[in-house]
């Protein structure tokens, strides 16, 4: 069998593959989102949980956090109850509209490529909605819905803290 030619060299070819690659990877991520009404103002939650390093004061799985500056990026280190590290990255913040979003580093979590976001919207003068999004990958040796499992457990247990701190 003959080769057809195409005209573009091979490195093109390749560089084509990867690209393919890629986008066919970020379209079979799993996204996850959840959120919860809350009985408090939106200033008043974002004034809780919109400080990237401070997620220890408001989620109780996570046990102590501290940030630091790696290449010009902030990442938060968390110790998590049970015993490992997670290491977070903050990719964007936008406090006008009370939003962040971040990258998993590293950690004991059973998902990789995970990107989340965490946002707080007002409903009305007294009320908000906290919503938290991700998208991630199972790690090999792992079920989508063991990842989504966790993940969805990770939130869950977020929102049930902030119902009772500010619902109390």
């Amino acid at each position: 069998m003959k080769r057809k030619e195409t005209g573009l060299p091979p490195r093109a070819w390749i560089n084509m593959v990867c690209l393919i690659g890629r986008v066919a990877g970020v379209l079979s991520m799993t996204e996850l989102a959840k959120s919860v009404e809350l009985k408090a103002a939106a200033d008043r939650v974002w004034a809780v949980i919109g400080q990237f390093g401070d997620i220890a004061q408001w989620h109780p799985v996570i046990d102590a956090g501290r940030v630091e500056e790696v290449d010009g990026k902030r990442r938060r280190l968390l110790a998590v109850t049970g015993g490992g590290t997670l290491i977070e990255q903050l990719d964007a913040v936008d406090d006008g509209a009370m939003s962040y979003s971040y990258s998993l580093i590293d950690g004991p979590l059973p998902v990789e490529d995970y990107h989340s976001t965490i946002a707080v919207m007002p409903v009305d003068e007294s009320h908000c909605r906290v919503t938290w999004t991700g998208r991630f990958r199972p790690k090999p040796g792992t079920t989508e819905s063991q990842a989504i499992q966790v993940i969805e457990s990770i939130y869950t247990t977020g929102f049930d803290a902030l119902r009772k701190q500010f619902e109390h």
